[in-house]
């Protein structure tokens, strides 16, 4: 307001930055690059005014909010996916006012997440103790803590620490069992990440308690690209429940280095795989009808359970419905010819699958016609009665004839 013409306007924005418009400017501009490490900042602009008459200063704020990450999938290999087979998602966070702290990956399938941090001097892990390079992310899967042993490294919450969402990155140097010391109920950790020789906060008294560890480090991936995080995790489904598909819905979560986050779901069919058939024979091969055959099998089912078997003889006759657990059957083939068997099983999921074998079924042989022996064109025991009745008259002959002799010879002695 003074009548003085203006000679300087200085416009510092807070942020470290100044600027100067020309004098007869009413208006400036300026764009904030980042709130530094909280979600929202509040930055005091300060104007100076300069004339003859002397400076005048006005100052105003200024509260900015910080971007959050964006996220972007760009899709989920290899297409088709079932359970049992390792996938691998592929994605890219990226964050226009800072860098990616962290990404958190929700499978859908109620498996514990994927946590991928970026490493930096704030995670308290220098190279020289943990091995893991600066700038380097790493894989940290959700495991079950109980299988944490010294020199595992761990993603943990530091207890009592002010910033719920600081994670430290350290090395375990030694473990205590629960109970190994009065008033420790739980297994403690004690860790060893600076380069220097202090105990850290928490390796004192019970250590740290098994409750704040976030992760296990499992591998390392590719250093990120300055504000961008292109890389990828995996993941494998165990089974699609009693359904032959499943439909889970897959979210990423990134997280900046002020707290702020963003995310994309991305959603994806699994199938389920059908049960397998092993070990299928056949014995006795060939059978003769009227006779019995047993065929052998196996059945499992890699993502669920087995929960029937039939098998289809082949012949017309009914099919035989068996329990899930069974390895053989029986069967009775009425007549001759070649038969397929089909065995097939069916999943929880109502998934099947099938396994044939053939069986040659043999007529029984036709009996063989015996030849009667004959004696001079009759058959033996006519033969033998002829003989024993001719032989009967001829000793009866020679009885008379006898006889006759004997009397011719009395009479004669007589005269």
């Amino acid at each position: 307001n003074s009548t003085s013409p203006v000679s300087e306007i200085v416009v510092n924005w807070g942020d470290g930055t100044t600027t100067r418009p020309s004098t007869g400017a009413r208006v400036d501009s300026h764009i904030y690059r980042s709130t530094g490490d909280t979600p929202s900042r509040s930055f005091t602009i300060n104007v100076t005014v300069t004339n003859t008459g002397g400076r005048g200063f006005a100052v105003a704020d200024e509260i900015v909010k910080d971007r959050p990450p964006t996220v972007t999938i760009t899709g989920l290999s290899p297409s088709p996916q079932n359970t049992g087979q390792l996938v691998q998602l592929n994605f890219t966070a990226s964050d226009s006012d800072g860098t990616i702290s962290a990404v958190r990956v929700d499978w859908g399938d109620d498996s514990k997440p994927d946590l991928i941090l970026t490493i930096s001097s704030n995670s308290m892990c220098p190279a020289t103790n943990c091995v893991l390079p600066l700038g380097a992310i790493i894989l940290v899967r959700w495991e079950d803590p109980a299988m944490i042993a010294q020199g595992t490294i761990i993603a943990f919450r530091p207890v009592g620490w002010a910033d719920t969402n600081y994670l430290v990155i350290h090395r375990v140097v030694s473990v205590m069992p629960a109970g190994a010391q009065s008033g420790c109920s739980q297994v403690g950790f004690y860790t060893k990440g600076d380069a220097n020789s202090a105990d850290d906060p928490w390796d004192v008294g019970c250590g740290l308690p098994i409750s704040q560890v976030v992760g296990v480090y499992q591998s390392s991936l590719a250093p990120p690209n300055g504000p961008t995080i292109t890389t990828y995790a995996t993941h494998t489904y165990a089974n699609t429940g009693n359904s032959q598909t499943q439909t889970f819905t897959i979210l990423v979560n990134a997280t900046d280095n002020s707290g702020s986050f963003g995310s994309q779901t991305f959603v994806k069919v699994i199938k389920n795989l059908p049960p397998s058939m092993s070990s299928v024979s056949v014995s006795p091969n060939p059978v003769v009808a009227g006779n019995s055959v047993t065929v052998l099998f196996s059945a499992r089912d890699p993502d669920g359970t087995v929960s029937s078997i039939s098998i289809n003889w082949g012949d017309g006759t009914a099919i035989d419905s068996l329990g899930s657990s069974t390895t053989s059957d029986m069967h009775t083939y009425a007549s001759a010819g070649s038969f397929t068997i089909s065995i097939t099983a069916s999943d929880n999921a109502g998934s099947r699958s099938q396994a044939t074998s053939t069986v040659t079924v043999n007529a029984p042989s036709s009996p063989t016609e015996v030849q009667t022996p004959t004696i001079f064109g009759v058959s033996p025991s006519l033969f033998y009665y002829a003989v024993l009745g001719i032989t009967a008259i001829i000793m009866s002959l020679a009885v008379l004839i006898t006889l006759r002799k004997r009397k011719n010879t009395s009479i004669g002695g007589q005269v």
